[in-house]
């Protein structure tokens, strides 16, 4: 019974072994706090502090793998950002302002993705704002503004939206049309360009084959057959353009409308 608890014990120890290191600057003040496994990798809660010796960041490893979120500090110990990590090189971020939630929103590979949301300083909902990847590049889409945090405030932002019907049949034609919330002009040309072998990051608009239709009075008629099932995607853009004597401007909003053909 002594030998197996000596045993125990000494297993205990050997597995639970690691090298903690704490690192400081030429003034003698704690730079950094962490520990590595006998890999010497990452294993358990990472630190980093200000001069002022408050946390700066705090992760969490196992085995040097990200388990946990991320979370930055000011120097004051208000809370900058937490992280969270999702799929391979996507983050969600949170950022504050003293403590307050200010915007919330994924980060991939280095660039604002999706629909990120921003907050009031009394928490309420201001503004929802869209982010794509445009062949390697973040383009500022779509944009949101509400009232009271919950009523979309028409009269700003730019958008489209569409209703497709549930049930598209194969070889069937497919009416629906497309609405565009204009920000350039009240109510501006209109041109769309589509196809349904445009890749996800629009890279390819130049290169595959597309079709054009044009708007009227902010909405854009459209009219489609597939001859194959399945799921396709509807992506191109929109471009709304204004011509005076002298002046003239255009924007372009991307679009990605996914259809399940049955």
């Amino acid at each position: 019974m002594r030998y197996l608890a000596l045993l125990f014990i000494s297993i205990f120890l050997f597995t639970s072994c690691k090298n903690e290191i704490k690192e400081y600057d030429t003034e003698q003040r704690l730079t950094k706090e962490y520990s590595l496994n006998e890999e010497k990798k990452f294993d358990g809660i990472y630190k980093e502090f200000y001069e002022n010796g408050n946390v700066k960041v705090v992760k969490h490893y196992d085995d040097g793998i990200l388990i946990d979120s991320i979370v930055l500090y000011n120097s004051d110990n208000t809370i900058n950002q937490v992280q969270f990590p999702l799929k391979k090189d996507s983050l969600l971020y949170k950022n504050y302002l003293k403590n307050t939630l200010e915007s919330e929103g994924i980060f991939y590979k280095e660039m604002k993705l999706g629909k990120w949301k921003y907050f009031k300083k009394n928490g309420n909902l201001d503004k929802v704002v869209e982010y794509v990847n445009v062949c390697g590049d973040q383009y500022t889409n779509q944009g949101w503004y509400f009232e009271n945090g919950k009523d979309t405030i028409k009269e700003f932002g730019n958008y489209y939206s569409v209703k497709i019907p549930k049930h598209v049949k194969q070889n069937q034609l497919l009416k629906f049309t497309i609405y565009h919330k204009p920000i350039i002009a009240a109510n501006p040309d209109l041109i769309f360009c589509i196809g349904t072998d445009v890749d996800k990051n629009f890279c390819n608009l130049e290169q595959t084959k597309i079709d054009t239709a044009y708007g009227v009075n902010n909405t854009i008629p459209l009219e489609i057959i597939f001859s194959k099932k399945g799921r396709k995607n509807l992506r191109g853009f929109i471009k709304e353009y204004y011509k005076a004597k002298d002046s003239s401007a255009s924007r372009l909003i991307y679009v990605d409308i996914p259809i399940n053909v049955e």
